[in-house]
């Protein structure tokens, strides 16, 4: 039976609530199972679902952009409902096991206060540079840590990989090894700055690099980045806030060798020198009509409006 041990819910941005969940260590196929997310404002009844149903194997966070984090209303509760064959059951704030026994699943409350408005600018700002200008494309493979163990080289005697290059887990220990790929951008940083990421990041060696991402995607120690040429682990990351909420996320990556597991990933990924780096990277434009001309040019957005055509000028002429 396919089962959530934990949930979590943070708030990401001034519209967006990160639900996300951990999976009880099962013997049955992720694949047979869905998820879907279920929201309140009552901790015991009355939950709405408001996602779709979605694979247990696919995915392990939901984006809940239906919340007004900024409202006095803030009484908002969340459940995750696992369906598998003809069995339905909702998690909760309730220990999963009390849950199997038929006590009521409760809700999980957003657990911190909204994040003051200059904190969400400055997390709406970071994103906007390394989405719009800086960013470098990536694909995130974020490694599996619950589920389904592996069925080909998992040990249950000594809770180890028995394999050093499991082509079912890649030596991660469950089923799949990571979760599908996902795309999403970092951002170098200044010189001054990488610097300072350096030096106060104990496990990074002088052949690492460091990046910056923004807060819509988390990312963990052990995932993998993809990028067109190389594959890289993610040996640490330090998140940076304000009033403890998280505005941007240094990345620190290690290369892997072409001979480890991890190359053996299947993942088809075609990029060019556009998509690699974000669009408006590419505009060398010296005037508001060059850059009009630039935007339209590469398909990323409209031309500028020039308000006196929409707004022409109403005055009277004396006679």
């Amino acid at each position: 039976m396919v089962g959530i041990k934990l949930i979590t819910v943070q708030c990401l941005t001034r519209d967006a609530v990160r639900i996300a969940w951990l999976l009880d260590e099962t013997l049955d196929d992720l694949s047979e199972a869905t998820v879907s997310v279920w929201r309140s404002t009552s901790s015991s009844s009355g939950y709405v679902r408001v996602s779709q149903e979605m694979s247990a194997a696919d995915v392990h966070y939901f984006l809940d952009s239906g919340v007004n984090i900024l409202s006095l209303q803030r009484d908002v509760f969340w459940r995750v409902q696992v369906t598998q064959g003809d069995s339905v059951t909702q998690y909760g704030s309730t220990d999963a096991r009390q849950v199997a026994q038929g006590a009521d699943a409760g809700g999980v409350r957003l657990a911190s206060a909204a994040p003051p408005l200059n904190a969400l600018e400055i997390g709406r700002r970071v994103a906007l540079v390394i989405d719009g200008y800086v960013g470098q494309r990536f694909l995130h493979l974020r490694r599996r840590t619950s589920g389904r163990r592996c069925p080909e080289c998992w040990d249950a005697l000594k809770r180890q990989c028995s394999r050093s290059s499991c082509p079912t887990c890649f030596s991660v220990g469950f089923a799949g090894g990571y979760f599908p790929p996902q795309p999403i951008n970092l951002g170098a940083l200044r010189p001054k700055d990488l610097q300072e990421a350096m030096s106060s990041i104990a496990t990074v060696e002088v052949r690492d690099s460091v990046f910056q991402a923004h807060n819509r995607v988390l990312i963990s120690k052990d995932d993998v980045l993809v990028s067109p040429t190389s594959r890289y682990a993610v040996v640490s990351v330090t998140f940076e806030e304000f009033s403890g909420f998280v505005t941007r996320q240094l990345v620190a990556l290690r290369e892997l060798p072409r001979t480890g597991v991890e190359y053996t990933i299947p993942i088809s990924w075609t990029v060019n020198s556009l998509t690699q780096n974000q669009p408006m990277g590419h505009l060398q434009s010296t005037s508001l009509e060059s850059y009009e001309e630039g935007i339209l040019a590469l398909g990323i957005g409209p031309p500028t409006v020039n308000p006196a055509t929409l707004f022409p000028s109403t005055l009277i002429e004396e006679p």
